[in-house]
This record gives structure tokens, sequence and C-alpha cells, in this order.
């Protein structure tokens, strides 16, 4: 089930309404005389943010539009193939929107959500997408970083995460997002950049910090520790940890970060980085952390698939491709 978000107003208006005998009328004349099947024909005639508010009415209002949401996701995976499309395009000179688009069965893109973002002088206007987990996309500009359901259309921004004291005009953001599931909470983790790699200050000099943010009813920013490395962009979830590619080439290894600790770890890559092997992208594949590099070399078109077994050790499928790539760019995917 995608986890919904309440406000404080909400919440409120439900105990208020419970302590004056409200939800206990509604739920035992109204909810009991109704069959369930004609009350779910009824919701799936409601636009989805509606039906979302009936569940502020009382308990058992809650339980059963509840009930129907999970009828509608099933509804919803039966006619999409669980591709989602991002995409932005700039409507004004201080205005960005972000689209989210679900592939349907029929090959046709149909809009989840539009997510609008502000752009402020000496900033660009490029989003960060991150990868959807359970449901939930996280999408980021900077400063701007707001967590959705696009089934749902419920939007969660959070807070401005305060920059480093030291933070000036050379400074770049990365952004990653994943899930505790022992403790059922989201967390959004913020890395800051001072300086760039190919500015005048050394790679030595630039400095890295990290803070964190749990999606909930006070969602704050937290410092954290964590290793002075440059980071990759792309990165993936698996089972409770983020990982990514950190270093420079060739002296690059996997960082993971444990999202129930807030701790990092640092694991060597099952390779010696040279001239012929092109590291590509982290994947997820059979709910395994997997690494996927091109061998170049007597211009063949191998591709080598790494996956990380339970005792930790790594394991190598070789796959042979039967058509030529020229640019040799595999995007990060995901697979069951």
């Amino acid at each position: 089930m995608v986890p919904t978000v309440l406000g404080p107003a909400q919440l409120d208006r439900m105990k208020k309404m419970e302590r004056h005998g409200y939800a206990k009328k509604v739920s035992t004349t109204n909810i009991s005389c109704i069959p369930r099947d004609v009350f779910f024909c009824v919701l799936w005639m409601l636009p989805l943010k509606s039906v979302m508010k009936l569940k502020c009415v009382c308990k058992a209002w809650w339980l059963l539009v509840d009930e129907f949401i999970g009828l509608y996701l099933k509804r919803i995976k039966e006619s999409y193939l669980d591709i989602i499309v991002f995409d932005q395009k700039r409507v004004s000179y201080d205005l960005v929107e972000g689209y989210i688009y679900s592939l349907s069965t029929g090959g046709v893109l149909e809009t989840l959500m539009t997510l609008p973002f502000q752009i402020t002088q000496g900033e660009g206007r490029n989003l960060c997408f991150m990868q959807s987990i359970n449901g939930l996309i996280c999408v980021a500009k900077h400063d701007q970083i707001k967590v959705c359901n696009p089934l749902t259309r419920q939007v969660v921004t959070l807070p401005v995460c305060p920059r480093p004291l030291y933070s000036n005009i050379k400074w770049l953001d990365r952004f990653r997002f994943g899930y505790n599931p022992l403790k059922d909470e989201y967390k959004v983790v913020k890395i800051f950049q001072s300086g760039l790699i190919n500015s005048t200050l050394p790679p030595e000099k630039i400095k890295f910090d990290y803070a964190v943010c749990t999606l909930g009813s006070d969602p704050s920013w937290r410092k954290i520790k964590g290793p002075n490395c440059f980071s990759e962009i792309p990165f993936v979830y698996c089972n409770g940890s983020i990982y990514w590619i950190a270093g420079l080439h060739p002296d690059c290894w996997i960082l993971e970060f444990d999202l129930e600790n807030e701790t990092f770890t640092s694991t060597s890559l099952p390779f010696v980085l040279d001239e012929h092997i092109e590291l590509d992208s982290l994947a997820v594949m059979e709910n395994r952390l997997c690494i996927v590099t091109f061998m170049d070399v007597d211009h063949s078109d191998d591709i080598d698939i790494w996956r990380m077994e339970d005792d930790g050790k790594w394991v190598m499928k070789s796959l042979e491709l039967m058509i030529s790539l020229e640019n040799k760019k595999l995007k990060t995917f995901e697979s069951s």
C-alpha cells in the first residue's frame, strides 16, 4: 500500500468530529446501510483527490477509502506497464514545470502530475527526477525538494536545507531518496559539494557535507558525517540502502548509505578499471545490487553484469549483444 500523508489540520478535524460524536453517528447509520460495492462504484466516479478528502470524515470512512485505494492501485497496475516517464519544460523566465507520465499498455502516455519549480537568478533549470520507490517519486531543484504520489496526487514539499557556511557560488547539489523498511519511513539525502572539479580549486580542497530529512509530521534536516569524496549523480535504492559510485576515475568504489543507521560503507569494485572497461551504471536485478559494464576489446559489444550475493561476493555474467552500440551507454534499470 502506498502511504499517504495527512496534515495537522486534517488530523485536528478528525479529533474534533470524534469528540462531538459525529464520527460515531456517521459510521453506525450511513456507512453500515450502504453496500460496499455500491459505495466503491460511487468513489470510482469521483476524482481521486476528492476521494482522499473523505478519509477525514471518520475512522469508518478512513478504512473504507483505504480499502478502495488498494483496489484502485491494483486496477492501475493492470492497465499500465509500470513505466514512468519524466519530462520538463520552462514555461516562463522564472518557472519550470516537471511532468510525470505513465505509459499504458496501449502505448499512450497519461499525465499523472505536473510539478512547478521556481527559477532563481544564477540557478539552472534542470530538475532531478529520482528513482520511484513504492510509488513515491522525489523531484528536486537546488533548495526545492518535493516528494509526490502520482496516483493520489499528493505532494509533500520539504523545508529548505541550510547550506554550509563556507558554501559559495561554486557549489553543487546531489540528491538521494530511499526507504527504511524497518521503521516504514522515507528519507531524502542531500550532498553539498563546495567547489567544482574544473575550477582552479584542487580536488583535495573541495569539501563535501551531508544532510538527511525524514518524511513525516515534523520533517527537518539533520547534518550527518560522511566521506569527503566525489559522488556520481545516478544512484539506486536496494533493500534499505542507497548505492552510488564514488571517487574519480580510475580510483572508484561503491558507496552505501544505510537508511536505518544513517551510516556510510565503502565497497570495492569487483574488477580493476582500465582503458578497456567502461563503468556505466549501477542497477537492481532480482532485488540485488548489480554493476553493468562494457568490455571494449577488439570492437566487441559484450556487457558484463556483476551481481552481489548475500555473502557480499560478486558473481559475473557476460552477455553478447546482437547489435552494435556506438556510444555504449546504458541507463540504470530495474528488473523484478
